[in-house]
């Protein structure tokens, strides 16, 4: 699934992995990781990779608008814009 991701989004040597903008990919592989679990007999519920993705993507879209809530209403500071190296 991490494969699948970097080639679609033409990732480089300088940037293998995806960003945090690019969450979809966090729901990719563990519907993968789930998939696969059943697959092996090792899984303690049964579904295909389309259930297992949509419930991925709603469980971290709920995270993330959880995180928006919390950081409009200052509990949370709003992320840093800059990359970590460039911060002091």
């Amino acid at each position: 699934a991490l494969a699948e991701a970097a080639r679609a989004r033409g990732l480089s040597a300088d940037a293998i992995l995806p960003t945090m903008n690019d969450w979809e990919v966090a729901a990719d592989i563990a519907a993968a990781v789930a998939t696969a679990a059943v697959e092996e007999g090792l899984a303690a519920r049964q579904a295909d990779r389309a259930v297992f993705q949509a419930e991925a993507r709603a469980a971290i879209l709920q995270a993330r608008e959880a995180t928006a809530a919390l950081m409009r209403a200052g509990t949370i500071a709003p992320r840093p814009t800059a990359p970590a190296s460039e911060r002091a």
